[in-house]
């Protein structure tokens, strides 16, 4: 049920745009509810104004939803009682549509980073998905909206409150055509801080494996090539190169783009190939459930570290894998190979819902990542592979001769250090290196997180 009224002088984006959009970030289809709080949120933030909510029409939907979703749940469970299902799934949805006008009137789009209105809304419901609040189900699980538009503003403050350099650990992975980099940066780190991970921890363990010899890795070396699948940017040096310039030079008014493009102020694009192979960097993160804990404290190093190696996927020196594990190695693997690709990881591993796994097990995860090692250094494209390992857990440690002659870093991301698996590292000629800290842990525990 949309609750504006579209200004004359508004123009929206297409359907097809909001799809394409939804798509990129993961989202897949919207529902109607979805659909039309997108549309509010838009035409709000364009001018309108927010009507007075309609219980009516609102109880006229929810009746016409109720009637639907009723009669696909009576298949699935043809003894239950029609009329109490109907009324639980009439109740649940004006209560859906009451929580949701709230926040349309609460929120607003021109506080939230990002390239335009379109991409800050599906990023909204991003959020909202995320956040557990289940749109067309039985059993309705919302959290308190008041709650939701806090958290929303607390984690624009966080952001906003970040150093330069500390917000350049996320715009190496914005797409360097962009027009607004340091808004899609901004946007990346928020999307980090709503999906419930510590911004501060994830900076603080890239920084530091930085500044680890044994987590330095070599360059490849780019030639120009004009059929290259590497592109860089860099300053015209011809006239003849002005085809190349990026999309926002191109935009410029003719005189103005010579003007600069004379003046070696225009940047083109520069395509390379690569002469050297790249290095193969395998990460196995620990799946659990206790990475969640304190308020994400393990699942935040987490990322950090696999932010960490995938700066060497930026500078176009390595290709990263990563497999989450609990009991075993999961069969999902997520690979990324160039700045696209990277970007789309960094939302994986900041995903809740990749940590809630039950029980760790070693033996059997390293045996069969080795493994995999293996059988990518096969494939002859790619060297000097070494597998990191990112745990919070205790378990059996294995015998090096698990690793079949691999070399495997450990990044312990627990309360207590694992003497025995640091060991098994040093063992296989990597390092091990522990990024906990139980006084962190413990005072974030004292704080009483849960009743936030």
């Amino acid at each position: 049920m949309r609750h504006t009224d579209n200004p004359f002088n508004l123009i929206l984006p297409t359907s097809a745009t909001i799809r394409h959009i939804a798509k990129r970030e993961g989202l897949g289809e919207l529902t109607q509810l979805e659909w039309d709080f997108l549309w509010d949120l838009l035409a709000k933030a364009g001018g309108a104004q927010v009507a007075e909510f309609d219980e009516d029409k609102a109880s006229f939907d929810a009746g016409l939803f109720a009637m639907l979703e009723a009669e696909a749940f009576m298949q699935r469970n043809p003894g239950a009682n029609r009329d109490a299902v109907s009324t639980r799934f009439s109740e649940d949805y004006q209560e859906m549509q009451h929580q949701l006008y709230y926040l349309l009137t609460e929120l607003d789009l021109n506080e939230i980073p990002g390239y335009n209105h379109a991409a800050k809304a599906i990023q909204v419901i991003r959020f909202i998905r995320r956040a557990q609040v289940l749109w067309v189900t039985f059993i309705l699980d919302l959290i308190v909206v008041g709650a939701l538009f806090t958290m929303i503003d607390d984690a624009v403050k966080e952001v906003n409150s970040l150093s330069g350099s500390d917000l350049g650990l996320f715009q190496q992975f914005v797409d360097p055509l962009s027009a607004e980099p340091d808004e899609d940066a901004k946007l990346l780190a928020i999307q980090l801080q709503l999906g419930g991970m510590n911004l501060q921890e994830v900076i603080r363990i890239a920084r530091h494996l930085d500044t680890l010899s044994e987590f330095q890795r070599g360059h490849s070396k780019l030639m120009p090539d004009p059929n290259g699948e590497d592109v860089s940017l860099r300053d015209i040096r011809d006239l003849s190169e002005l085809g190349r310039a990026t999309q926002q030079d191109l935009s410029l008014p003719a005189r103005l783009r010579m003007k600069r493009a004379v003046q070696g102020e225009i940047n083109v694009r520069d395509p390379q190939t690569r002469r050297n192979k790249k290095q193969l960097l395998y990460v196995v993160a620990d799946g659990t459930a206790s990475m969640m804990w304190y308020r994400a404290a393990a699942a935040s190093r987490a990322v950090g570290v696999v932010v960490n190696r995938l700066q060497a996927v930026i500078d176009g020196d390595a290709e990263v894998y990563v497999r989450f594990f609990d009991t075993d190695l999961r069969e999902k693997e997520y690979h990324a190979h160039d700045a696209k690709s990277a970007r789309e990881l960094m939302q994986i591993i900041s995903d809740p819902a990749q940590y809630c796994g039950d029980g760790t097990v070693f033996s059997s995860t390293l045996h069969s990542a080795t493994g995999r090692v293996e059988a990518l250094m096969k494939l002859g494209h790619l060297k000097e592979p070494e597998l990191v390992l990112v745990t919070d857990g205790h378990a059996h440690i294995p015998d090096v001769s698990v690793l079949g002659g691999v070399k495997m870093h450990v990044v312990q991301v627990g309360v207590k250090e694992v003497t025995a698996l640091s060991e098994l590292a040093r063992k296989s000629g990597g390092v091990s290196v522990y990024m906990g800290s139980a006084a962190t842990v413990r005072e974030e525990e004292d704080d009483d997180w849960w009743d936030d």
